[in-house]
């Protein structure tokens, strides 16, 4: 737009003439009252920037959890199957001294048989385990994403109390018959 401005002569002022030229003019109205989709959707933005923070916290925490429960489950495992082989053990030496009081007339039969039923349930049990304990790593490596490892054995220091886990060969666990 162009304007003219004219001033004419006085006493104090000669007369003269000015121009005003505005190459563009930009003008941008909106009323105070109405809907503005550029405010709104920054508050929108920020309402669910925050919702998805807590979402992916959570989703953390519960990945976490989720971990930790499958590495106690690895660890109970881990010491059930410890536990068993030590009774069987404890009914191995248990049986020789019931078949040395056999061979002198001390015990009977039922008694050795029984023994001998209660270590056969015991290495069943032990077995069963076993199974569960490989299960247990598993979904234990799955869910951590570790892709290629042997094995893993979790051992308990008594004195801190602490977890840590050693690479160990699963299946090259012993089995007793």
């Amino acid at each position: 737009s162009i304007e003219r401005l004219d001033i004419f002569q006085t006493d104090i002022f000669p007369s003269s003439k000015t121009f005003f030229f505005t190459p563009i003019a930009l003008s941008y109205t909106h009323p105070f009252f109405s809907y503005n989709p550029n405010i709104w959707e920054k508050k929108v933005g920020e309402v669910q920037l925050n919702e998805m923070r807590g979402k992916l916290s959570k989703a953390k925490v519960d990945l976490e959890l989720k971990i930790v429960q499958q590495f106690l489950s690895c660890f109970l495992s881990q010491v059930s199957c410890e536990m068993i082989l030590q009774e069987i053990e404890d009914l191995d030496s248990i049986c020789k001294v019931k078949k040395q009081l056999f061979d002198i007339g001390r015990t009977t039969k039922a008694e050795l048989l029984r023994l001998e039923l209660n270590r056969r349930r015991k290495a069943n049990s032990y077995r069963l385990e076993l199974v569960k304990l490989k299960n247990n790593i598993r979904t234990l490596f799955l869910s951590t994403g570790i892709e290629h490892v042997e094995g893993l054995e979790i051992i308990f220091k008594e004195p801190s109390e602490e977890f840590y886990i050693k690479n160990i060969d699963v299946d090259a666990l012993k089995v007793v018959d």
